[in-house]
């Protein structure tokens, strides 16, 4: 007789740190590299006739991993608001820009030196 391996699952226990903030955020940016993805997290501050101006609140990296678990997460939390408020909405402008390896890391060190 095979006996199967129980494995016995741990309970999680979450601990805000001292230093947790809370933004508001209504603008994001995703990039990426082969070993990681960087969310920046900001807050539209004007919009003028040519531009809108963000000022990023937040970064985050995290490893492609981890942003495929954020991934299901935000869509079974949505799915689940849908269900107790109704369909979602989108409003605004979505733009995807695509930067090779070598553009990300160019354009990341130009604005580390802003």
């Amino acid at each position: 007789m095979v006996k199967k391996a129980v494995r016995k699952r741990k309970n999680l226990v979450y601990t805000d740190s001292p230093e947790i903030r809370s933004y508001y955020v209504n603008n994001v940016v995703v990039k990426s590299t082969p070993w990681d993805i960087e969310i920046l997290l900001g807050q539209v501050k004007s919009v003028s006739d040519d531009a809108v101006h963000v000022e990023h609140q937040c970064q985050i990296y995290m490893s492609p991993e981890h942003a495929l678990s954020l991934i299901f997460t935000l869509r079974t939390q949505l799915d689940r608001f849908e269900k107790k408020y109704g369909k979602l909405r989108t409003f605004g402008t979505v733009t995807t820009v695509s930067l090779s390896p070598r553009e990300l890391t160019a354009a990341s060190a130009s604005s580390e030196k802003k």
